[in-house]
């Protein structure tokens, strides 16, 4: 149900004009609100599919990193040059740690 005032001191044209106005402006905002909306859904998928993009990325890397880390990775080490695996402790306690793993 709509309920239409009517200015008395204005004829039916000028009503009628008034309501019609009022119409058009209407209109406009429904247009531009649409636009409005397509252009932040648009927006959104975009942003969706590039976080999308990042998590998997993201998920890779993390894939790649996690490995098993050996036992002399807790304390000094270094591969020589005649490639043999040179194992020292961080402090002396570490030290008589690593002379008894061998």
């Amino acid at each position: 149900m709509v309920k239409i005032l009517i200015d008395l001191k204005k004829n039916v044209d000028e009503n009628a004009s008034v309501y019609f106005e009022k119409a058009k402006k209407s209109k406009k905002k429904i247009l531009g609100a649409q636009d409005a909306l397509k252009k932040s859904q648009k927006k959104l998928s975009d942003l969706q599919k590039k976080a999308d993009k990042e998590k998997l990325e993201f998920e890779k890397k993390e894939k790649a990193v996690k490995r098993k880390k050996e036992y002399y990775e807790k304390f000094r080490w270094f591969i020589s040059s005649e490639d043999f695996l040179v194992i020292g402790g961080r402090d002396a306690t570490s030290n008589e740690v690593v002379i008894k793993k061998q």
